[in-house]
């Protein structure tokens, strides 16, 4: 039987929270390194939750999670209660410009604990991706709905992606309300599309200096925000503010209290609440 080892497999995470057992769960997906797309008598992949009312993992049944592959590398979102994945379909066969794929999305009801899969944008069911190329395409959430954004290029091995389409669920679970909302030119100075705010303007990355700005889809003007860092490290993703508690002690649901010598430190990072 095959045994995992620090050195030969890869884990992809996701975290949300279980509306039904009120509760928030980590999820860890654990898969061999170098998995061999294709290869239908790969090892299963190890799933386990942490609930946070349990305080401990333990595994959970994967289904056909052994025929879907999630890169290390890919986001998540978390929308309905479910946390989702970009996957790539076991089957694929090679082509000129490398290995060609269907894409689907793992998604993972965080009350049920089952896996199943979502359908793509009709457009975006077969990506030609290769040998080390960046993924091309990112799943989030915008305005509490399933997002995904395509970055694509006009030219094979183009040195920067041309332009990106930001794709939207309108109704969950149905693969034809998927509606192209969005298509971003990246050719005069941007690199990536972080997202969305709530007052509909989007927040972009400019290609040369790296700095974050926010760009109005009405008039058309844009808005430097001081914030710099390299174009891929930026991530954007909201929060709800809940009463659910952190610790249960004695039975009864409690806010841990550090030690009165305790030092604590923060470190400063990107994103933006839902407030803004």
């Amino acid at each position: 039987m095959f045994k995992f080892t620090a050195a030969n497999f890869e884990s992809v995470h996701g975290f949300g929270f279980d509306p039904k057992s009120v509760d928030y769960k980590v999820v860890r997906i654990v898969v061999r390194d170098h998995f061999i797309i294709g290869v239908r008598d790969a090892p299963r992949p190890v799933v386990q939750v942490f609930a946070l009312k349990v305080g401990s993992w333990r595994n959970v049944t994967t289904g056909d999670t052994s025929l879907c592959r999630i890169t290390v590398k890919t986001p998540q979102a978390y929308v309905n209660g479910t946390l989702h994945w970009v996957g790539y379909d076991a089957e694929s066969h090679h082509v000129a410009q490398g290995i060609q794929r269907r894409l689907v999305l793992l998604a993972f009801d965080l009350r049920e604990e089952v896996f199943k899969e979502l359908n793509v944008p009709d457009e975006l069911k077969t990506d030609e991706l290769a040998y080390g190329r960046e993924q091309k395409l990112f799943i989030g959430a915008l305005d509490q709905k399933l997002a995904l954004m395509h970055y694509y290029t006009q030219w094979y091995n183009s040195p920067s992606y041309d332009g990106c389409c930001i794709w939207m669920m309108k109704e969950y679970g149905l693969g034809e309300s998927w509606t192209k909302q969005f298509k971003i030119d990246l050719r005069l100075g941007l690199g990536k599309m972080a997202g969305l705010r709530r007052n509909g303007e989007m927040l972009l990355v400019t290609r040369y200096n790296e700095e974050l700005v926010s760009f109005n889809t009405v008039n058309r003007k844009m808005q430097k925000l001081g914030i710099y860092g390299e174009t891929w490290s930026f991530f954007l993703d909201t929060y709800m503010e809940s009463l659910v508690l952190m610790q249960r002690i004695n039975g009864v649901l409690k806010m841990p209290t550090p030690p009165f010598n305790a030092t604590s430190s923060s470190k400063a990072h990107r994103g933006e609440t839902s407030g803004v």
